[in-house]
């Protein structure tokens, strides 16, 4: 079912104007056109949009983008320039995720709460850092001498190694999903 300007706005949380910026571009494949003179697209664009979006999410740029659009469209073997592209492209997301799961942590800490086992103000039970898995262990309610004046206690070696392994799969989980989400 063919999708107007409009529509494929609407569907896919855009402005219409952006639409057309994307098609002059060549971010989006030339739109057909009605009696009218209007454009219209398919459902391919439906999805070539949210990819845009998605990669424009992870902080690529437009120009970025048009060259993984490129490899896509071709369906060739990336090449090395475009390779390296994504591997600094997902170096800087897993930093990025590490840094917050950095400030997490010193947050909840301030909350005198266990950031792997902290909970939300209405006592609601979150996962822990990068993990998807919800934690079912109470938190200690911080009362006098809670120690929020004394820095937090550093984790342990082992703890610090756990920490970093549950990140680690948590970060393969995600791509794992977003693989498909954008073929």
């Amino acid at each position: 079912m063919p999708l107007s300007v409009s529509q494929l706005a609407t569907r896919t949380g855009i402005s219409p104007d952006s639409v057309r910026y994307y098609g002059r571009l060549g971010l989006l494949p030339e739109a057909g056109r009605t009696g009218a003179g209007h454009r219209y697209y398919d459902e391919a664009a439906l999805e070539r949009v949210r990819f845009i979006k998605g990669a424009q999410w992870f902080e690529l740029s437009l120009e970025d983008i048009r060259e993984l659009l490129t490899l896509f469209d071709a369906a060739g073997c990336p090449c090395t320039h475009t390779r390296a592209l994504v591997r600094r492209r997902i170096a800087a997301i897993d930093e990025q995720r590490g840094r917050l799961d950095e400030v997490r942590a010193v947050l909840c800490r301030l909350l005198g709460e266990d950031p792997a086992i902290a909970t939300d103000d209405h006592g609601n039970k979150r996962s822990g850092p990068m993990t998807d898995e919800p934690t079912t262990t109470p938190v200690a309610e911080a009362g006098p001498g809670c120690g929020c004046c004394r820095p937090p206690e550093p984790l342990g070696a082992d703890e610090e190694v756990c920490e970093l392994l549950a990140r680690k799969e948590a970060v393969e989980r995600r791509l794992a999903g977003l693989q498909g989400v954008y073929r």
